[in-house]
C-alpha cells in the first residue's frame, strides 16, 4: 500500500468518525447528501466514457430531493420520488427525436445505484441516537476494515484469485481475512460504544461484522464490474490514491443497509 493511499485513508477514516462521533444529525445527512451528489455526478462520467448517454437530471433531482422528500415524507415518499422520476424520464423519451431508449434507461441507472442506498444512510442518520451513529459507524467500519485486513492477509498468503476478471488483485485468502478481522474490530467497537451512548450487547456488534463484511466485498466487486465495463480506472480523483467518492464508498454503501437492517429490525 503505498504512502499517499495510506495517509489519505487515515485522513478520510479520522474525518468519518469525527462527523459520525462528533456531529449531529444536521451534519451527517448534509456531509451525506453532498457524498450523494458527487457520486450522481461520477456515475453519469463513468456512463459517458462507456459511451452511453444519460440524461443528467433524473439523478440530480432525486439526490437533491431526497432530504426534503424524506423529511416530510419518509421512506414511502421516497418510492413516490422515485415513480415520479421515471414516469417523468419515459415522457421525455416520448418526445424527444435525440433520446434513445438506450439513453434513458442509462439515465435511470444512479437511481438505481448509489443513490437509493445513500438514502438508506441519510435513514439510518434520522432513526435518533445512539442508533443511526451506530449503525452508520458499523456499516463504515466494518467494510473499511474489511478492506484493510483483507489487503494484508492477501499479500501476506493469498494465492487463489477471488474474482480475477474484476479485481486481479484480491484472493480468497484476504476476504476470509476481512470477514475474521472485521468481527475482530466488532468487538472493538463494542469497547467503545460508550463514546456515542450505545449500550448494545457484545453479539450485536460481532453478529452484524461478518454480515457487513461480506456486503462490503459484493459492493467493492459490484463498483468494479461497472467500471471495467465502462473501461475507467477510477470514478473520480477527489480522494488521492483511492479515486472518487463512489472508489471510496463502494463497500460502504452495500454494508450501511446491512448493518440498519440489523440493528433496526434485529435489536430496535
Amino acid at each position: 500500500m503505498d504512502k499517499k493511499r495510506l495517509i489519505v485513508g487515515i485522513l478520510f477514516a479520522v474525518g468519518v468518525v469525527a462527523v459520525c462521533v462528533f456531529g449531529n444529525t444536521v451534519t451527517e445527512v448534509a456531509a451525506i447528501l453532498i457524498l450523494a451528489l458527487i457520486a450522481q455526478h461520477e456515475m453519469l462520467g463513468a456512463l459517458r466514457s462507456g459511451g452511453h448517454h444519460p440524461m443528467a437530471w433524473p439523478g440530480y433531482v432525486f439526490a437533491g430531493m431526497l432530504v426534503p422528500t424524506m423529511w416530510f415524507g419518509g421512506a414511502e415518499a421516497l418510492w413516490a420520488l422515485f415513480i415520479v422520476v421515471i414516469g417523468a424520464g419515459f415522457t421525455v423519451r416520448v418526445f424527444s427525436r435525440q433520446l434513445t431508449t438506450t439513453d434513458l434507461l442509462s439515465s435511470f441507472l444512479p437511481l438505481i445505484y448509489p443513490l437509493p442506498l445513500f438514502s438508506v444512510m441519510i435513514q439510518a442518520a434520522w432513526i435518533g441516537e445512539p442508533a443511526g451513529r451506530t449503525i452508520l459507524l458499523c456499516g463504515i467500519a466494518f467494510a473499511s476494515l474489511t478492506d484493510v485486513f483483507a489487503y494484508f492477509t492477501g499479500c501476506a498468503f493469498g494465492k487463489h484469485k477471488l474474482c480475477p476478471e474484476l479485481s486481479p488483485k484480491k484472493t480468497v485468502e484476504g476476504a476470509v481475512g476481512g470477514f475474521l478481522g472485521s468481527m475482530l474490530i466488532g468487538g472493538v467497537l463494542y469497547g467503545l460504544q460508550f463514546v456515542w451512548g450505545a449500550a448494545y450487547p457484545w453479539w450485536a456488534y460481532v453478529g452484524c461484522a461478518p454480515f457487513c463484511s461480506i456486503a462490503g466485498q459484493i459492493g467493492d466487486l459490484s463498483a468494479s464490474a461497472i467500471k471495467r465495463e465502462m473501461a475507467i480506472k477510477d470514478y473520480g480523483k477527489i480522494f488521492p490514491g483511492h479515486g472518487g467518492v463512489l472508489d471510496r464508498f463502494d463497500s460502504i454503501l452495500f454494508a450501511v443497509p446491512v448493518a440498519y437492517i440489523f440493528f433496526r429490525f434485529v435489536l430496535l
